[in-house]
């Protein structure tokens, strides 16, 4: 068996535990995971299996239901998650794209995050029975979400990685 290569140089890999690891540029919001596992290259290149990312998506999606409030980002991201577009999401929640839309770029407050944090939470039922975020997911579902800036900063453990 052999070592993993770098996708941009070609170089053999070894995979290191980096202490935070900032994700911000893969999720598409603020979000930081410690002791994230890497494969890194001699010439400083890293990769992220899609198995982590994978698991990330979940940790992180589970991670934000949990909030008492949402921002449009987070909207976004949880669509995301959930495979759908706009106008697909919109159908779910029952409203039009556009409304999607203007919940995504935080121009008007979605009124009510329950269907959506419900749904998130029974697609990591479905894919991820028993991981150990759903729970909580699920018991925050009852507390009314509110509305927030879109500065929120997510930080995830590996240990919250591993179902």
């Amino acid at each position: 068996m052999h070592s993993p290569v770098c996708f941009e140089c070609g170089e053999p890999t070894k995979t290191e535990q980096v202490q935070s690891y900032d994700a911000t540029a893969l999720l598409g919001l603020s979000a930081f995971v410690e002791g994230m596992p890497v494969a890194v290259c001699p010439n400083g290149h890293r990769m992220i299996a899609g198995s982590v990312l994978d698991q990330l998506d979940l940790c992180l999606a589970l991670h934000i239901v949990t909030q008492t409030s949402l921002s449009g980002e987070e909207i976004r991201f949880l669509r995301k998650f959930l495979g759908q577009t706009q106008a697909g999401l919109g159908e779910l929640l029952e409203v039009d794209k556009q409304t999607v839309g203007r919940w995504e770029r935080n121009e008007v407050s979605m009124p009510s995050t329950v269907a959506l944090r419900s749904l998130v939470t029974l697609r990591a039922e479905v894919e991820y029975p028993g991981h150990r975020l759903i729970a909580p997911a699920k018991e925050a579902i009852q507390i009314p979400a509110r509305r927030s800036p879109p500065q929120h900063t997510h930080t995830i453990s590996s240990a919250e990685m591993c179902a």
